[in-house]
């Protein structure tokens, strides 16, 4: 059985994969895995009183989102 990805373009833009199932239940259990840790890294913060709140236009600033 091959293991083969096949890259589905549209003229030159690459849009899509094809992969095997295996490939793809170990990128949903690492998107698993990451989603936990960002949710376990959020639970701390909001428990951590010395992380401060920021404000919502402060940080829409501070990451460039305005002007």
């Amino acid at each position: 059985m091959s293991r083969e990805r096949v890259i589905v373009r549209d003229g030159r833009k690459d849009v899509a994969a094809i992969v095997p199932l295996e490939d793809l239940e170990m990128l949903q259990m690492l998107e698993i895995i990451e989603d936990a840790r960002d949710a376990a890294e959020a639970r701390r913060r909001l428990a951590d009183r010395k992380d401060k709140a920021i404000p919502y236009r402060e940080a829409r600033r501070s990451l460039g989102l305005t002007k």
